[in-house]
Formats: C-alpha cells, structure tokens, sequence
C-alpha cells in the first residue's frame, strides 16, 4: 500500500461514505415509519383484545344465565310432574267419592220408591177397609169444611172471617 492516496481517492473515498450515510438515513426513517405503523397496529391489536375480553365476559354471563335457566326449568318441569301426579291422584279419588254418592243416591231413590209404594199400598188399604172414612169424607165435602187444609170451595170464606167488601 502506499502511503500517499492521491486526491481523486480520497473523494472517491468521502463520496462513498456520504452514500453510506445517506442510505442509512433512509433506513432508519423506513425503520421509524414501520415502527409508527407497528405501534399504531399494536394499540388496534389491544383494543381488539380488550374488545375481545369483553366478549368473552359477556358470553360467559350468557352461559351462566343459561345455565341457571335449564336448572330453573328442569325444577319447574319435575314441579309440574309432581303437580300432575297429585292432580291425577286427586282426579281417581274424587272420582270413587263421585261413585260412592251415586250409589248412595241410587239406593235412598230405591228406598223411598218402596215407602212411597208401601205408604200407597197403606193408604189403598185404609180406604178400602173404612167405610166411615168415607162416609166422612163426603159428609165433610157437603158441610164445607176444609179436608187436609185446602179449601174445597173457595168462593165462600171460612166460618168467622168478616169480609172486608161487605
């Protein structure tokens, strides 16, 4: 080498090291525009994050609800089964209540049938077999008087009664 470097390459030289220079320069305003543009993509990054966690809490509240709802509608189902189980419990019995006072019913009717037929068949005897009865009963007929409470002539007024139109 030798130790005297002439003129031309010592510019030659300074030319090559400002278009390093300048180069580098380029490079880190690149550098710095692509780390604004990271930042700005990591801030819109966090937010969907946050946004993210949001969601993700809202939809674990959902499924929290809806949880509690299949356990409030199971409880209301197995409610309204045992609601039903008592009802048709309650339905048999009322209705052998309902059969027991028919039967009820139906032999107090079969009874009193046969006392009102056996007081008839009484009454039919005792006429029959009393003549007095019914020569009374005539005699009662011709006088006026009032047999069994009721009024056999009503237009004439029984014995005592003052009429008012008179």
């Amino acid at each position: 080498m030798t130790a005297v470097t002439s003129l031309a390459d010592l510019e030659a030289r300074v030319a090559a090291l400002e278009a390093d220079r300048a180069d580098y320069r380029a490079v880190l305003a690149a550098v710095g525009a692509l780390g604004g543009r990271v930042d700005g993509l990591s801030e819109r990054v966090d937010g969907l994050t946050e946004g993210m966690d949001g969601l993700s809490e809202r939809v674990d509240g959902l499924t929290e609800h809806v949880q509690t709802v299949e356990i409030k509608t199971d409880a209301n189902g197995e409610a309204i089964n045992a609601l039903g189980e008592k009802l048709a419990g309650f339905q048999t019995e009322t209705r052998t209540r309902f059969e027991a006072v028919d039967a009820k019913i139906d032999g107090l009717r079969q009874e009193m049938t046969g006392r009102f037929r056996s007081m008839d068949d009484q009454f039919g005897e005792i006429k029959a077999s009393s003549s007095i009865g019914s020569a009374a009963a005539a005699k009662s007929t011709r006088s006026g008087a009032c047999p069994g409470g009721r009024l056999e002539n009503a237009s004439r007024p029984p014995r005592g009664y003052a009429d008012p139109r008179a």
